[in-house]
């Protein structure tokens, strides 16, 4: 009998230890945790690259172009017999064939009277004589502003091309000088002045040779038609004689005004420019 109740015991604290072990043991619970590692590529923009050098062939490319002209350099049947002047100017590119030419003119020549010495033997007397002869005017000044509209006839390194445009001058020409040699005892001093503004219709044709992509030099000639001018002149002329042992002077003062709507026996003048051109 107390064998049965041990073995009944024992039965039942095995099963009842193995109940608790089950029902009390602790649960492992394992997360698996995934990483994930998001790659973002970031493509760089492109540096910024310069644009390309200006092309030879493709005509008046660029948006505007400095220039400098020696003016009047050539006049049929002459070369630098008309007063020479020089300009600055631009071209402001529309296209690579139109472009509207804006440039300034000065200009200033100065030709001194000239004495003439004759020397006249006679015996043993030896007589010299002077002459002061002004070849021309002595002095002039002139001021030019000047537009074109240009076409140019091909895109090729050189090519010719055409304008139309307007010019408003001013000129001022003066002839003074003094005269102490051709009369004994008299003084004889010269001051005439004839200053002129005027307002032109230009047309010309030239042609350009672009040697360089930013460089490029051009001849044209261009002919002048003036359609209304200004003339403002005056003369004065003093006189002075010593021969009676006094002095006395004489003065002389005249002056004139003169205006003119397309005087085609005078308004019209014509020349050749050679000039040099900056490409931006």
């Amino acid at each position: 009998m107390r064998r049965r109740f041990v073995g009944i015991f024992l039965a039942l604290g095995f099963f009842g230890s193995a109940a608790w072990a089950q029902g009390d043991a602790p649960v492992t619970s394992t997360t698996q945790t995934t990483s994930t590692t998001s790659t973002t590529t970031t493509t760089a923009a492109p540096a910024e690259l310069d644009p390309p050098p200006f092309s030879t062939h493709e005509g008046w490319n660029g948006r505007w172009s400095m220039l400098f002209s020696l003016n009047n350099f050539f006049v049929v049947g002459n070369v630098f017999a008309a007063p020479v002047d020089g300009t600055i100017g631009g071209d402001l590119h529309f296209s690579n064939r139109t472009a509207l030419r804006l440039g300034l003119s000065l200009g200033h020549t100065n030709s001194p009277a000239q004495v003439t010495k004759v020397v006249t033997t006679v015996g043993d007397q030896t007589i010299a004589t002077y002459t002061v002869n002004p070849v021309g005017f002595t002095d002039t000044w002139l001021v030019n502003v000047r537009a074109a509209y240009l076409w140019r006839l091909l895109e090729s390194p050189v090519s010719p091309y055409l304008g139309v445009g307007g010019q408003v001058g001013w000129t001022l020409d003066k002839l003074g000088y003094t005269d102490d040699k051709s009369v004994l005892g008299q003084r004889t001093q010269i001051n005439n002045a004839t200053s002129s503004i005027s307002i032109s219709a230009r047309a010309l044709a030239g042609a350009e040779w672009r040697f360089h992509p930013s460089f490029a030099v051009y001849v044209d000639y261009s002919v002048n038609l003036a359609l209304y001018t200004n003339n403002h002149a005056v003369s004065a002329t003093t006189v002075e004689n010593t021969n009676s042992g006094t002095t006395s002077t004489s003065r002389t003062v005249s002056t004139r005004d003169v205006n003119s709507l397309l005087n085609l026996s005078t308004a019209l003048n014509q020349g050749a420019s050679l000039g040099f051109k900056v490409f931006f």
